[in-house]
């Protein structure tokens, strides 16, 4: 069986969080998408397609290309806790130095998912 070019997909939430048949939603929960215009990366798996196609009269997705995805983790890109995804942050958790060389392999990625530092507990609240 040949293997293809594994693509990044960009998924949007389109339409709202009321009426939704449970499957739908349990398909949205895994794919992160709990509220409308939210948006995830994906590559291009069959699982994941699948995942697309149950739940695409709620979502669009389209292939984006590695300088967006680049813009998309710069400005858009969440850690734990919303912390913003920055340069220090990529080089400590992924084998590239810069979000730029991340983006561009053409890694398409859960990135609140596969770039997420598992912490054990919350920070304390600010002036405690």
């Amino acid at each position: 069986m040949e293997r293809t070019a594994q693509k990044c997909l960009a998924v949007v939430r389109i339409r709202g969080v009321s009426d939704i048949h449970k499957e739908i939603k349990a398909t949205m929960n895994m794919l992160h998408l709990q509220k409308n215009c939210h948006a995830t990366l994906l590559d291009n798996r069959p699982a994941n397609l699948g995942m697309l196609q149950k739940a695409q009269h709620y979502i669009t997705w389209g292939e984006v290309e590695p300088i967006m995805v680049g813009r998309l983790l710069k400005t858009r890109g969440r850690q734990v806790w919303d912390k913003p995804i920055d340069n220090a942050f990529v080089k400590a958790n992924t084998p590239f130095a810069t979000i730029g060389a991340l983006a561009g392999a053409g890694l398409a990625l859960f990135i609140h998912v596969t770039l997420e530092r598992r912490k054990t507990s919350r920070p304390a609240p600010a002036g405690n």
